[in-house]
């Protein structure tokens, strides 16, 4: 198979990729909120009196909302360190074992989704000014990850039945010991789904 396949398959053609490249490249979902506020903060006033009442005012909600700006920048971290995982896995993929793979790396996503979904909405309320650096990244909200991951799957597909006619041509003499299948069992990647995602809210659970 070509390496332009490749390269064009792993960063343009997949969704996940495409969503995960977009977010790691903005600096609004990448950087610390603390340090967003910070940057976009503008002290009010009529004289320098008035201004440090503003900055000191501002002060102070910063260290009263520390531990949700912490708890939502964990969060959209873990989301953009799933990206090399993810490329390095359609990257390998060659049989159905790729596809198993795959699919915890989507549960781990759509997990954390979920719970940066919780964390945005209850901002909404509880800090109406923190809610505003990140409501445009609510849309994660409405991500079925397990619907673009079937999407993805169906690209995937073709591709790994190149790899393994490229392999066959490359290593005629060799004989596998099974059948090497190209596309998804599709109960055996719902499985791998579930249990990942019971991983992740456990293990979280005991943080």
């Amino acid at each position: 198979m070509s390496t332009i396949l490749v390269s064009n398959f792993a960063q343009d053609k997949v969704e996940v990729l495409s969503l995960l490249n977009s977010l790691s490249k903005n600096y609004r979902f990448y950087l610390h909120s603390q340090a967003l506020m910070e940057s976009e903060f503008t002290p009010v006033g009529n004289n320098d009196i008035e201004k440090k009442k503003s900055t000191d005012k501002f002060t102070k909600r910063l260290r009263a909302m520390s531990v949700d700006m912490d708890a939502l920048h964990k969060i959209r971290s873990s989301i953009i360190s799933l990206k090399n995982d993810f490329l390095t896995a359609y990257k390998l993929s060659s049989n159905e074992l790729g596809y198993n793979c795959l699919a915890k790396l989507y549960a781990s996503l759509d997990y954390y989704v979920k719970e940066y979904g919780k964390l945005v909405k209850q901002q909404q309320k509880k800090n109406p000014e923190l809610w505003e650096s990140v409501e445009e990244f609510s849309v994660l909200n409405d991500l079925n990850v397990f619907d673009m991951m079937k999407r993805d799957f169906d690209y995937l597909e073709p591709v790994i039945i190149e790899r393994q006619e490229h392999s066959k041509k490359q290593w005629p003499d060799f004989v596998p010991r099974k059948e090497i299948k190209s596309s998804p069992e599709w109960e055996v990647v719902k499985e791998k789904y579930k249990e990942q995602m019971k991983k992740m809210k456990e293990d979280n659970a005991k943080k």
